[in-house]
């Protein structure tokens, strides 16, 4: 009896051979990886240069207070420039990389940004550091030479002839009446 079921059923369909699609996934894996590994490293340099200017606005709202209250009355543009790096926490290279501009305004309806890049593409030499007096408006700004792989793919206005680009922040202010 066992011989006439086994005889009933129907054959199984035959199977291809394995490998024929034995390389097929290594290939989707090589045409993927390279595109997948492009945009994850696209997104941990905007992450970063995000973070970095983040910082840069904190330390340079931080500093900018010192301005504002008086405190920063005796003291040069470097001795600010290492403030405003000491409250970065390191997370950038300031000593040559970070540019300071502080000037007195007569309104803040008149208030021009000073622009960091020469029409060559560097970053011009010379900025102002006037802190003011006491009522005087004010305008701190902060520049930072950022070199990022992500910007260099793409034309960006702020880009540098040395393909470096420039981050900013500012803080537009009345000092107090400190006197």
């Amino acid at each position: 009896m066992n011989d006439e079921l086994q005889r009933s059923r129907p054959a199984a369909p035959a199977r291809p051979p394995r490998d024929r699609r034995g390389g097929a996934t290594a290939l989707e894996f090589g045409v993927l990886v390279l595109p997948f590994i492009l945009v994850m490293m696209f997104i941990l340099d905007v992450a970063m240069m995000s973070l970095a200017d983040s910082m840069l606005d904190r330390a340079l709202h931080q500093v900018a207070r010192e301005i504002k209250t008086g405190q920063a009355a005796t003291k040069t543009a470097s001795q600010f420039k290492t403030e405003l790096c000491t409250a970065t926490l390191g997370l950038f290279s300031c000593a040559s990389n970070i540019y300071l501009n502080v000037q007195v305004v007569n309104s803040f309806s008149s208030v021009s940004f000073f622009n960091p890049i020469n029409t060559d593409g560097t970053m011009k030499s010379s900025f102002n550091f006037a802190v003011g007096t006491a009522g005087d408006y004010m305008l701190v700004q902060g520049f930072l030479k950022w070199k990022s792989p992500a910007a260099a793919l793409a034309y960006y206005k702020g880009m540098l002839s040395d393909g470096s680009v420039v981050l900013s922040s500012a803080v537009l202010f009345r000092n107090e009446p400190y006197k």
